[in-house]
């Protein structure tokens, strides 16, 4: 197996007992369906985005800053919330997250009555989503090790995009029988039906013993993260991620209102993209099975510059008819999947378990870092370009989304490149995560 797709580390004494063939698959479903099921609220702004810019009389920019209001919550919220979990019972702080979710989304559709109150809702939606996404694939990679690690992550970060999908699908038929308020009452339920499911079946996850010497801070301040950025090549795949994001968002955030552009009635357009962003779980779990064969840092360079190709494609096709374009954004959506669960899994393999909370922290909050900006620049690019009318300004929004996955790739090239991770990633000086 190449160097770069096994993780180098036995794992730390103290944590969880390695999982039989039975228990790690029921572990995994369990993780899994909480997923699909909290990520209801996930695509319920931007399933109903036309509708609701039209009912607010927004523009796009301040269209996609709602959007990119979510993301601002995920990236407040990460760095307290993923790196508690190197301190505090992981389980803790997802079941909490999800009770947020679910409280922010119902209030949504309670109080939202503009752009302020509905970037507040989100933003209090996405920091209940830094607590249960990175925690969520915490709790699972510590319960499950050995060669069924990989393929768990690539199943649950798969399973993202089956959640995001079924999002979009649901708000837009609840919507369309019942206003969007009903959507958002609608994604909550399924947000507290996660919670309930958690209660019962999400197992207590202890944080690992730290290195001696190494000096305890409180739970409620974010960790240390200079064990983690001395990890070039694990930095190298938090910079990948950032680019990856920042086109996986950039087009989630966009899709329906794209579909809407080329013809298709919003209904419609919420089942298709719901259909489209679904569909990526295939090459999400595909693309870690290459990596596993081909190596992960080829797979991921392979990958993102197949993506920078279809997204240039979507680009010059925004002007075509509505079966070209679908054709094209269903592309581009699979191949910005094909790296995702590579890009955390080698994250994962290349942290310390002693600081993993700190490292997927981070892993997150670059990466969905450029989720706060993709929506909002793609928003602005349409504004400046032409408006929503004019296929000149989707193809400049699709551009930028190129663009960025393009720095992504040449910052992961760049520093990851350097060897090994050092072996000792931690010391007394870093004051610990703990």
């Amino acid at each position: 197996m190449p160097a770069d797709t096994a993780p180098k580390s036995a794992p730390p004494s103290g944590s969880p007992p390695a999982r039989n063939g039975n228990t790690t698959a029921r572990m995994v479903a369990v993780m899994c369906l909480c997923e699909v099921l909290s990520m209801a609220a996930y695509g319920c702004y931007p399933a109903l985005l036309p509708l609701l810019r039209d009912d607010w009389a927004m523009s796009n920019g301040t269209a996609g800053w709602i959007s990119s209001a979510f993301f601002i919550g995920y990236v407040g919220g990460v760095p307290i919330l993923t790196g508690a979990t190197d301190r505090i019972d992981a389980r803790k702080v997802y079941l909490g997250c999800l009770g947020l979710i679910a409280a922010a989304t119902m209030g949504f559709a309670l109080l939202a009555q503009g752009p302020w109150s509905a970037g507040l809702l989100q933003a209090l939606a996405g920091a209940g989503f830094a607590g249960t996404y990175m925690p969520g694939l915490k709790i699972l990679s510590d319960h499950v090790r050995g060669p069924r690690a990989s393929r768990a992550i690539a199943c649950y970060t798969a399973c993202f995009s089956l959640g995001a999908g079924v999002s979009l699908w649901i708000a837009g038929l609840v919507a369309a029988a019942g206003g969007w308020s009903a959507a958002f009452w609608a994604a909550g339920l399924s947000a507290a039906a996660a919670l309930v499911l958690g209660i019962f079946l999400v197992p207590r996850t202890d944080p690992p013993p730290l290195p001696e010497g190494v000096r305890v801070r409180p739970w409620w301040l974010p960790p240390d993260f200079r064990p983690v950025l001395r990890n070039r090549r694990a930095i190298a795949y938090t910079f990948a991620y950032g680019g990856h994001c920042w086109e996986m968002f950039g087009l989630r955030s966009w899709l329906v209102a794209f579909l809407v552009h080329a013809g298709s009635a919003v209904a419609v357009a919420s089942s298709l993209g719901g259909a489209i962003i679904a569909s990526g779980i295939i090459t999400s779990f595909l693309g870690n099975e290459m990596a596993m064969r081909m190596g992960r840092r080829r797979w991921v360079t392979c990958a993102m510059l197949l993506t920078a190709v279809a997204a240039a494609l979507t680009a010059a096709l925004a002007g075509a008819p509505l079966l070209a374009v679908v054709a094209a954004v269903a592309l581009y959506n699979l191949l910005v999947m094909a790296d995702s669960a590579s890009l955390t899994a080698g994250a994962i393999a290349e942290s310390d378990p002693a600081v993993r909370g700190a490292a997927m922290a981070l892993h997150a909050l670059l990466g969905f870092g450029g989720a706060i900006l993709s929506p909002l620049v793609f928003g602005l690019v349409l504004d400046g370009a032409g408006g929503e009318t004019d296929p000149l300004g989707w193809g400049a929004g699709f551009a930028v989304l190129a663009l960025g996955g393009l720095v992504g790739l040449a910052l992961f090239r760049r520093i990851g490149s350097d060897g090994p991770p050092p072996a000792v990633t931690i010391s007394s000086e870093d004051r610990g995560n703990g």
